[in-house]
């Protein structure tokens, strides 16, 4: 302990080489912190300082990061030519099929836009996992090394901070999304009626005054372009930040 003038105080010492020097105005009043309790910190976060340093200059904890770091590696381009190959041949057959649907429908059929919403999901989910193994390893590779661990520890700070912000998200959309798909589905079934009707007023089944088999097919066209754009309309508000600036331009 020392006296500056009218204070008391602690002061750190390295060798006979005077540091620094605590006193009661360094402490936080707002936290109820005693210079005690102060000292302690300062001790504790010395000490692992002190660690830090020794270990940052032993050659057998670096040696050990850079094998981790070299096994790392090699798991990690193992994994992604698990994934590329196995996400590839899933993909190419999921293609097989979206080009079957549509060589066998004239028209646009719902179960083809499925497949090629599908495939696209798919060459998404791949980019992602292949990130994350990035985002993994490098996380892994920063914890092997002491002069980096803080910056390993950040990452998955925030990677959780992300997860935790995008799946309050997607519950808080939940309801917007469900209402999409059933207006979605409904007009579905509103221009599956329409394409039914007008199929029958140009094949001759149904005869209606006001409809002709020769313009039939672009007075469906127009039908359905109608019915759709209600549809999408209706849906609109509920998509997730419909009611954000962005949207509104």
């Amino acid at each position: 302990r020392a006296t500056l003038g009218n204070e008391s105080g602690v002061q750190f010492l390295l060798g006979e080489h005077l540091l620094f020097t605590l006193t009661e105005g360094d402490v936080d009043v707002e936290a109820k912190q005693s210079l005690e309790d102060l000292v302690t910190q300062t001790q504790a976060r010395l000490e692992e300082v002190r660690v830090a340093w020794h270990q940052m200059n032993d050659t057998r904890l670096l040696g050990e990061g850079l094998v981790r770091t070299l096994i790392a590696t090699l798991v990690l381009g193992l994994l992604i030519w698990v994934v590329y190959r196995a996400t590839g041949r899933l993909v190419q057959w999921m293609e097989k099929k979206r080009d079957l649907i549509a060589a066998v429908h004239p028209y646009i059929d719902w179960r083809e836009f499925l497949a090629r919403v599908a495939v696209g999901s798919m060459q998404m989910i791949r980019w992602f996992v292949l990130l994350a193994l990035g985002y993994a390893w490098l996380a892994y590779v920063l914890s092997s090394f002491i002069a980096t661990v803080p910056l390993a520890r950040t990452l998955g700070d925030w990677l959780w901070g992300k997860l935790l912000w995008l799946g309050d998200g997607v519950l808080a959309s939940l309801p917007g999304v469900a209402t999409v798909v059933i207006v979605l589905a409904f007009t579905r079934v509103v221009v599956d009626a329409i394409r039914y009707f007008f199929d029958a007023v140009q094949r001759g089944r149904l005869k209606l005054p006001m409809f002709h088999p020769e313009t039939t097919s672009a007075t469906r066209r127009i039908v359905t372009l109608v019915a759709w754009g209600i549809g999408l309309a209706a849906a609109y508000p509920y998509l997730p930040g419909a009611s954000s600036e962005a949207f509104k331009g």
